[in-house]
């Protein structure tokens, strides 16, 4: 349908989408589009049978990059009948709200190597993609008291963009050490039902339950749309490290609360042979 090379390049810098997801979106491609397909109605028979999520975020990118490069038409249909053609499946119901009880026992049982990345998840509710990307930017970390931020200006998610990666500047050089690949990092922080999707859910929730209001969460969390004004953006900024500072030491209450079950839990380990001996 379209030039594999433009439409990798068109993911990549317009989209913003990771290399890794790229090379996803293009195996799909290749594996199971078939190049007898000209009309939307041999589409949507075809994707009765053929409906991966990958698959069909990959052929959605197809038609968004024929309407960039200004293609109204494709093979005597509109773009947008081509692109209405492509219904990308539900995984069900993702409302997956998680107790602190439930990070405790994540944390407890991950590996040490990704428990670093797990708490930077927890406490900036960053997407995981977005925040992998933006460690490449560590260097460029503005630190203003107990709050340390990231800069996430070239990261988006479709029409809404992360400027800043929020955590406490007391993790600043643990966080340094981060460098996990996309793929071993959403095994590495993921136990039961907590995942890194769930983690930016608890971390909503934890803003709005310390009150800060839901325009000032969302651009924490980066919510915010594509095309906001610089005073928008300066003032957002400004109420939002005011916020975040503020909630900082409940953050650190939770962390706190990590590390003690965690010790614990290596305490336990250690002292039950001792108590089968003593047995």
């Amino acid at each position: 349908m379209t030039n594999k090379e433009n439409l990798k390049s068109y993911l990549h810098d317009v989209r913003h989408v990771s290399a890794e997801r790229i090379r996803d979106y293009l195996s799909s491609l290749d594996r199971l589009l078939p190049s007898t397909i000209t009309t939307t109605l041999e589409l949507k028979t075809h994707l009765k049978t053929c409906h991966g999520d990958t698959y069909t975020k990959a052929l959605k990118n197809i038609f968004n990059y024929m309407e960039y490069c200004e293609f109204d038409i494709f093979n005597s249909s509109p773009i947008d009948k081509w692109r209405k053609s492509v219904k990308i499946q539900k995984t069900g119901v993702r409302e997956n709200f998680i107790s602190t009880g439930e990070l405790m026992e994540a944390y407890m049982n991950i590996s040490p190597e990704f428990k670093p990345l797990f708490k930077l998840i927890l406490f900036s509710g960053c997407r995981l993609s977005q925040a992998l990307e933006g460690l490449k930017n560590i260097e460029n970390t503005i630190i203003i008291d107990n709050i340390a931020r990231i800069p996430l200006g070239s990261t988006a998610k479709g029409q809404k963009k992360a400027f800043w990666m929020y955590f406490p500047s007391i993790f600043f050089e643990e966080t340094k050490k981060i460098n996990t690949p996309y793929k071993a990092a959403v095994r590495g922080i993921a136990h039961r039902r907590v995942t890194a999707n769930s983690l930016r859910k608890w971390h909503l929730n934890f803003l709005i339950e310390q009150g800060i209001q839901m325009e000032v969460a969302n651009f924490i969390q980066g919510r915010s749309s594509t095309d906001i004004g610089s005073v928008y953006y300066l003032n957002k900024t400004k109420t939002s490290d005011s916020e975040y500072s503020r909630i900082v030491p409940h953050l650190l209450n939770i962390f706190n609360d990590l590390k003690t079950s965690s010790q614990r839990a290596s305490l336990e380990v250690i002292e039950s042979p001792i108590k089968e001996t003593e047995a």
